[in-house]
């Protein structure tokens, strides 16, 4: 049971037009669909899973979501998302599920079919003291990812984040550390590891910072320039005023 778009965007709920099953055999339910609605994704044929369920089929096969999700086993509900991760918010395995039957009960196996893979390498800095020690978390994270990810090319977004010690250390000369950190990939992994894009998030050690309860414009000055820094949105901003 099945039904095409007639216009690019349908916002009424498809579901509720679909007929009853069909007795004697095994029922499967085909809909381009938000359901309730997903992060991301603009509002397709809205419905929800009671909907789907009040027609007796054994298998809801959705799309339009490109993250895999089962939303019920009995009767078996899932979106298989996409075949391949096209960006960063797109990351993790990719592919389809293997849907089998047995005595009319649907079982699904995820099988991933992408030929690149996006993730995200998170680095806590926050017990570094050097820049270099932070190159030796990413090398080490590096390292994790080509063997959990096998022989599969990566494309990877590296976040260093926490309060830390280097903080200053890394804000003196990003472009150095990012280029410092892309010749570890190289070296890890040879036309198998991309590096996206580097973000430097650090925040100044609690240490190294002017205390919380200071004031005057020494601390304020402080304060601004911390926020500015992890802050890309409100840099950009702050470059426009300037300008």
């Amino acid at each position: 049971h099945g039904q095409s778009f007639g216009k690019a965007a349908v916002t009424e709920n498809l579901a509720k037009g679909y007929p009853a099953r069909v007795p004697g055999h095994f029922n499967i339910g085909l809909l381009h669909t938000s359901l309730d609605g997903r992060e991301g994704h603009a509002n397709y044929a809205p419905c929800s899973a009671d909907d789907l369920r009040s027609k007796g089929y054994d298998y809801w096969a959705l799309g339009h979501i490109h993250q895999r999700e089962i939303l019920s086993l009995e009767p078996l509900i899932a979106f298989s998302g996409n075949l391949q991760g096209r960006h960063i918010r797109e990351t993790g395995p990719k592919g389809v599920f293997l849907v089998t039957v047995e005595d009319g009960k649907a079982h699904a196996e995820f099988r991933a079919l992408d030929v690149i893979r996006w993730e995200r390498l998170e680095l806590d800095a926050t017990a570094a003291s050097t820049a270099d020690e932070v190159l030796d978390l990413a090398r080490a994270g590096l390292s994790r990812l080509r063997v959990e990810h096998r022989d599969l090319p990566l494309a990877l977004r590296v976040e260093v984040a926490g309060e830390s010690a280097c903080h200053a250390q890394l804000m003196a000369q990003p472009a150095k550390w990012e280029s410092d950190l892309r010749a570890i990939a190289l070296d890890i992994g040879v036309h198998e590891i991309w590096i996206e894009k580097v973000k430097f998030l650090t925040r100044p050690a609690r240490t190294d910072a002017l205390p919380e309860d200071s004031d005057g414009p020494l601390a304020e000055v402080a304060q601004m320039v911390s926020s500015y820094l992890t802050d890309d949105g409100a840099l950009d901003e702050l470059a426009a005023e300037l300008k």
